[in-house]
């Protein structure tokens, strides 16, 4: 047992400062890194998946505008003409429609990256590390959890 309270006491008084001063901070730049990746790819992710379903929502409404301009110029009378004319003029808003979705979801989703990166930041950067040695053995907390250590037999 003394053995133990040697090694703990080492640990806590000498090796742990030392760790916490000098380590804790390398380690904590490198999750934040990880972290800050991770968020960029998630939202570059969705961002293009996103993108892609709009792109394709664009040039079907496109398609079927164009196709009811047609309609409209080969219309053997008046009214199927003006009846094509109109539902262009409908494909044509619903592009226009999903071009501004696109658009105010890139802005939100970006909103929300931005928002994840603050978040995680404040919360990585604000993560403490300390270690205590009490009667019933080491305690190690990072953040608000606190670890029991197993002895070393």
């Amino acid at each position: 047992m003394a053995l133990w309270k040697t090694i703990t006491t080492f640990f806590i008084k000498t090796f742990f400062p030392w760790f916490k001063a000098y380590v804790w901070p390398l380690i904590k730049e490198q999750v934040m890194a990880a972290v800050m990746e991770l968020i960029g790819w998630i939202f570059e992710r969705l961002n293009r998946f996103f993108s892609e379903k709009s792109r394709k929502q664009e040039e079907q409404a496109k398609q079927r505008s164009e196709e009811a301009e047609t309609k409209a110029e080969s219309a053997e009378n008046e009214q199927d003409r003006a009846r094509y004319e109109a539902e262009a003029r409908v494909w044509k808003e619903v592009v226009e429609q999903f071009r501004r979705d696109n658009e105010e979801l890139k802005s939100e989703l970006e909103l929300m990256r931005r928002d994840a990166e603050a978040r995680s930041k404040v919360n990585i950067q604000s993560m403490n590390i300390d270690a205590s040695a009490e009667e019933d053995g080491t305690k190690l907390s990072i953040g608000k959890t606190t670890y029991q250590l197993p002895k070393i037999d």
